[in-house]
This record gives C-alpha cells, sequence and structure tokens, in this order.
C-alpha cells in the first residue's frame, strides 16, 4: 500500500467516527432533540415554541457545568437516541428523562394542572438552586367539605 493511499484512507476513517460525535456534542441539534421529545411526550398539553427553547437551552447548560465531560457527552448522546428512536426512557428518574424536570420549571404545577392553559417558562428546576414547594399541596387543592 501507497503512502498516500494509507493517508487518504485514515482521514476517511478518522472523518467517519469524528464527525458523527461532533454532531452528537453540537448543542443546536440537542435542543431540537429535547424539544422534539417534550412535544411528543406531552402532546396534550399546549406548549408555546418559545417555552421549549428556553427549558432546552438551560437544560443543555446545566449538562454542560454541572456534569464532568465524559457523563455530559454519555447524557447528550442517549437523549438524542431516544429522540431519533423514539423510545421512552427505560429507567425512571434518569437524567436522560427531563420531562418531568421539564413540567416542574413551568407554571403548570402552579395552575392546578390546567391542561388547557398554555405553559409559562418560570425557571429551569434544580434541586439544590430552586425550591419547589410541594406541587400537590392543600394550598393549591384544598380540601373539598363535600366528602
Amino acid at each position: 500500500m501507497k503512502r498516500r493511499r494509507f493517508l487518504k484512507l485514515a482521514a476517511v476513517g478518522t472523518a467517519a467516527v469524528a464527525l458523527p460525535a461532533a454532531g452528537l456534542s453540537s448543542g443546536a441539534f440537542f435542543r431540537k432533540a429535547v424539544a422534539g421529545i417534550i412535544h411528543r411526550d406531552l402532546d396534550y398539553l399546549k406548549h408555546d415554541d418559545e417555552t421549549v427553547d428556553k427549558f432546552a437551552r438551560d437544560f443543555l447548560g446545566f449538562i454542560n457545568n454541572e456534569l464532568p465531560m465524559r457523563e455530559s457527552f454519555m447524557v447528550r448522546s442517549r437523549v438524542v437516541r431516544r429522540y431519533v428512536s423514539g423510545a421512552k426512557p427505560k429507567s425512571i428518574g434518569a437524567l436522560e428523562d427531563f420531562v418531568p424536570r421539564y413540567l416542574l420549571s413551568t407554571d403548570f404545577f402552579q395552575n392546578k394542572m390546567d391542561e388547557s392553559r398554555i405553559l409559562q417558562y418560570t425557571g429551569f428546576y434544580h434541586q439544590s438552586k430552586k425550591s419547589c414547594g410541594n406541587p400537590f399541596s392543600h394550598l393549591f387543592y384544598p380540601r373539598s367539605t363535600t366528602a
């Protein structure tokens, strides 16, 4: 094998491995995947595109800033894989299942889970930075006197 041919094959092989990884790490496609999963899993709710986009941006920032680089890449790749395959997450409570965090980041629970209202983004929900009282509190759902 000649040297030039070997270098061309090595360059093509490197590009074949590096380009999909670069696509997974791009923020624009990840935000599109997050928005697609939210729209698919919560299709019975009314979403404002700006609300979903703000959450996707904040979620990407959370993953990039709070997690180690290897774990951040793993989470991003699982979310993109879930978006492409159309599958639901296998483990409940995993970071890849961000749909409950999206609901906690909106005014859904403050409006007594009214499905007819358009969801408004209130801020990214982070357990240690933003306290969310009990969304099923008696303050939101007072006891009925006709029991």
